[in-house]
């Protein structure tokens, strides 16, 4: 556990004095944001911290910063203001990149797992055909094993889809 303490403290170290952060190191600071709550306040307040109005990957990534906190906020008004802002930004970096595997890759996992009630779920058939067809192409490898692990446990997907992330 200390390990990986001290792994994320470095890793936020390095973000908050680069300007631009590593895609890759960002992708570990967001995974390991979605299992603890503390490192989602950790990876919130790097984000925060970020110019992202030149980047639309780094503007996906402070939304899903956003995304993240609410499902670790308790409070409800909390919770929706989080939901809402990180959307924002999600869909706003979206219309900057609509071909981003990545960035639709991201809003796809949201919306996926985005309660009904909240009615966020009406480009998960786009983003899907997106990530299909992209994924072949894919350069960057811990994307690509990324998008592979999480396909071949969503209900998402047919097994027959599936076949070809195996």
């Amino acid at each position: 556990m200390r390990l990986i303490f001290l792994f994320f403290f470095c890793l936020l170290l390095k973000l908050s004095i680069a300007v631009t952060p590593d895609t890759y190191d960002l992708r570990k600071l967001y995974y390991y944001a979605a299992a603890n709550k503390d490192s989602a306040s950790k990876f919130l307040m790097v984000m925060e911290n970020l110019d992202v109005k030149t980047d639309p990957l780094l503007l996906c990534y402070k939304g899903m910063a956003n995304l993240i906190q609410a499902n670790h906020s308790f409070n409800p008004y909390s919770k929706l203001a989080f939901f809402i802002k990180g959307k924002d930004m999600l869909e706003k970096a979206i219309m900057t990149d609509p071909k981003n595997i990545e960035i639709c890759f991201m809003r796809f996992c949201v919306q996926t797992n985005a309660p009904f009630f909240l009615g966020y779920s009406m480009n998960i058939n786009s983003d899907k055909l997106i990530i299909i067809k992209g994924w072949g192409k894919l350069l960057d490898l811990d994307l690509k094993e990324k998008i592979r692990e999480y396909i071949l446990t969503s209900s998402s997907f047919s097994p027959n889809e599936k076949i070809m992330f195996k």
